[in-house]
């Protein structure tokens, strides 16, 4: 015997796709902000401020 597919009412999808479209944008969000300070100090990759910045973008991308 094999179990059927779930099934999920229109408004459960509606619902899924909103948090999932919510959580995107969040992301996207925090990346961005990682980003910037990170951009803004590459012309001198060995400053304190450029390794700050890249600790902390690839600390947002991590999580």
């Amino acid at each position: 015997m094999t179990p059927s597919a779930p099934t999920y009412s229109a408004q459960e999808v509606d619902a899924a796709r909103d948090e999932a479209c919510a959580a995107a944008k969040s992301v996207v969000a925090a990346v961005y902000e990682a980003s910037v300070p990170l951009v803004a100090a590459l012309p001198n990759r060995d400053s304190p401020e450029y390794k700050a910045a890249l600790a902390n973008e690839q600390s947002v991308v991590l999580v």
